[in-house]
């Protein structure tokens, strides 16, 4: 007996070239003596010869289409053909296989055909891509048109299979011409035969774009990294290092390091908040390769941040790949390293940004695990996320999603309850472990002294004057909209577009898969697969730490860097809304629109290097020295060092500083030579030179002109966008 277990959906299959496969496929079918059940077109008329057994004749419309589906749903197919490039108009469970020939569809305006026709084929993509599911697989005839459904349709290449109806080949055997005028050409049907063009195809595939560009950016890194200047946080933490390195030692008598101790630094961190993940093997190598020279210390420090960032971003890479397609990953890339204060402090910002690289390499291991939970994949997350968490204790926002996610696994597997669970405690265990391990603060009292670093982290005792939108507020008093703002004023602008472009699609998406839940009235499967998985979870990151910040009014300062480690994210949903887009516009016209902001963008970053750090975009108009703070880290600090030095050979030189913002800390980034030159005076009567970076300092060229009595002399002003950073003025005659 053979069994009805395939499903031949040709409504819309009537006439011309589909006709004549549909023909072909029921003949060969029927010599294999299967008999699927097939819904053909009520206009369509079949060969004679044809003979067919299980069928319903459909009119060609959707509604009647979707009335035959839910009469044949109780049949239960094994497998369903769709033949007509469209979707089952319902939802299925089973192998569901599209086969698709019309191209038009793809690019709906290309066509040649009038404005309705346009429209038209335009209303039927949507439609197309509203009914398609991740478990559905397309079937074409050629390796381009997959390579389009690809690009346009944003299918997986592999959910697309190529079966051609007709075989090529080289062995092309030719019979004798029996007509006038008539020529063969003897060529692949595929594509077309240029071969100059497939050279250049061959050399810029996705791969080695891809492996160009990071190629290309780690050597940038490699030249640039050493032209910015040191932030004011960074000694405290290379002494942070030291101190945890100094503990090993008494703690387990090692014959290393004996001790640090700077003169100069007026502090140390506490390593309540920040565990020494970092500082400490930076601290060891610093010896290791005895290092003696302070401009040394912190260009290690500067590479390791870059290089650690730059492992981060294969894996944002990774990430994207996974979810996407290499195409909009490579995009998501560029994305996050044309993002001018993310590239200036990857380079410097041994917090924020080791926190982002760290947070983001563990999301990628927490999707592993949760796409397949195995032993594997949760030792690697849990290594990865105690990573983060020692980083900053607030990483443990990934454990938390990985332990909801199996949670809601073992709730909606009842049959696979034990297994789940023991993979669950086996997390815990390796999670607690890695975190305990590698956090040298904890280990006198694990508990305690996490929740301890939570209690500190949720009310960091930080009091600082914050200068926003021309006032200066406190650090524990901001108003709820001052990390939206930064992150708003920071961004470049079509970055923030597309952000709310994906961020609602992925909302309308959920609520649309609750309202289809209550309708058919089935119980809640939070699974609606890995996509869909991944971005309400990177949804979810972004915006509830954002109200997190917000309801408990977390202090803040410096703009938005305490948030970084969600701007990965924050890209991640952008390439979500570039990927909608595609379903509207060709590929072609959106990198019209993209690609002059990119290029904008990075020529913006080269022109004023290295002060990428202040980048701001036309949200903000045009006072923004007025409204905001400018050079926070105090980096150009040494350029206006280095530009005295160059400019002045005497041996002691008097500099007055007028700034909150320490300009000592910009001496360890010079030669010993010239740093011994560098005097710092208390008494602007004893200077040579004024310098400030204008942080906190609010309209002082009027002050000083009138404090000095016009007896000083503007020399070099440092500028971003026609803004000032850092002035110069020469005090004294010599």
């Amino acid at each position: 007996m053979v069994k009805k277990s395939i499903l031949i959906d040709a409504v819309y299959i009537n006439s011309g070239g589909g006709k004549v496969l549909l023909e072909y496929l029921i003949g060969y079918l029927n010599k294999l003596e299967v008999e699927p059940f097939y819904l053909l077109d009520s206009r369509l008329s079949l060969d004679n010869s044809i003979k067919l057994k299980n069928f319903y004749v459909v009119k060609p419309s959707e509604k009647e289409r979707k009335i035959n589906y839910q009469k044949l749903k109780k049949n239960n197919f094994k497998s369903v053909l769709c033949f007509a490039n469209i979707p089952p108009p319902i939802s299925l469970e089973s192998s569901v296989y599209i086969y698709f020939h019309n191209e038009l569809l793809l690019y709906p305006f290309k066509s040649n055909s009038n404005f309705f026709n346009k429209f038209k084929l335009f209303i039927k993509k949507l439609y197309i891509l509203n009914k398609n599911k991740d478990n559905y697989c397309w079937i074409v005839q050629t390796r381009r048109v997959a390579n389009k459904i690809n690009t346009y349709m944003n299918v997986e290449m592999k959910k697309i299979k190529v079966f051609p109806f007709y075989k090529s080949g080289n062995n092309l055997k030719l019979s004798k011409f029996k007509e006038f005028n008539t020529f063969i050409y003897p060529s692949n049907f595929e594509n077309h035969k240029n071969h100059f063009i497939d050279i250049f195809r061959n050399i810029l595939t996705i791969k080695n774009l891809t492996f160009i560009l990071f190629a290309t950016y780690f050597l940038v890194g490699l030249f640039v990294f050493s032209d910015y200047g040191i932030s004011y946080d960074e000694d405290a933490n290379r002494q942070m290092g030291f101190r945890a390195l100094n503990d090993l030692r008494s703690l387990f008598n090692l014959d290393i390091y004996p001790g640090f101790e700077n003169s100069d630094s007026k502090y140390v961190a506490s390593t309540k908040q920040y565990g020494v993940i970092f500082d400490l093997p930076l601290a060891y190598l610093e010896k290791l390769f005895n290092l003696s020279l302070t401009r040394n210390f912190f260009l290690l420090r500067h590479f390791a941040v870059f290089f650690i960032f730059f492992i981060s971003l294969i894996f944002f890479y990774l990430l994207i790949k996974k979810r996407f397609n290499e195409n909009l990953a490579l995009l998501g890339v560029i994305f996050l390293i044309l993002s001018p204060r993310v590239f200036a402090e990857s380079f410097y910002n041994m917090k924020d940004i080791i926190f982002l690289s760290f947070f983001n390499i563990s999301l990628y291991f927490a999707f592993e695990l949760i796409n397949k939970i195995n032993f594997k994949n949760s030792l690697i997350a849990a290594f990865t996320c105690a990573l983060a968490i020692n980083s900053r204790i607030i990483g443990i926002i990934i454990p938390a999603v990985i332990i909801i996610s199996f949670i809601l696994m073992i709730l909606e597997s009842k049959s696979s309850f034990k297994k789940n669970y023991f993979k669950l405690l086996f997390f815990l265990f390796c999670i607690i472990s890695f975190t305990i391990f590698l956090w040298p603060y904890l280990w006198n009292d694990p508990l305690n002294n996490f929740l301890s670093a939570l209690k500190n982290m949720s009310a960091y005792p930080m009091r600082l004057s914050v200068f926003y939108f021309g006032d200066y507020i406190s650090s524990v008093n901001l108003p709820w909209h001052y990390s939206i703002t930064w992150i708003l004023i920071t961004t470049p602008i079509i970055y923030i577009f597309f952000f709310i472009t994906g961020s609602v699609n992925i909302f309308l998406k959920t609520v649309n898969r609750f309202t289809e839940l209550s309708s058919e009235n089935k119980r809640f499967d939070p699974w609606v697969g890995n996509k869909e998985r991944m971005d309400l979870i990177v949804f979810l990151i972004i915006y509830f730490t954002i109200f997190l910040i917000i309801y408990f009014n977390a202090t803040l300062y410096g703009g938005w860097r305490h948030l970084y480690f969600i701007y990965p994210s924050i890209i991640y949903v952008s390439i979500k809304g570039v990927s909608f887009s595609l379903k509207f516009l060709n590929i072609k016209y959106l990198l019209i629109i993209i690609l002059p902001f990119l290029l904008n963008t990075g020529f913006w970053m080269f022109k004023n290097h290295p002060f990428q750090y202040v980048y701001f975009n036309f949200l903000t108009g045009k006072n923004v020295s007025e409204n905001f703070e400018l050079d926070y880290w105090g980096l150009s600090n040494m350029r206006t060092l280095s530009y005295i030095l160059k400019n002045n050979d005497k041996n002691e030189i008097n500099i007055f500083v007028l700034s909150v913002s320490p300009y000592n800390f910009s001496t360890y980034m010079l030669n010993e030579e010239d740093k011994k030159r560098i005097k710092f005076v208390e008494s602007i009567k004893e200077a040579d030179y004024l310098v400030t970076n204008h942080y906190y300092q609010k309209g002082e060229p009027d002050t000083i002109k009138n404090n000095l009595n016009n007896t000083y002399k503007l020399i070099k002003e440092f500028k971003v966008d026609n803004i000032t950073i850092n002035s110069i003025y020469k005090v004294n005659d010599f």
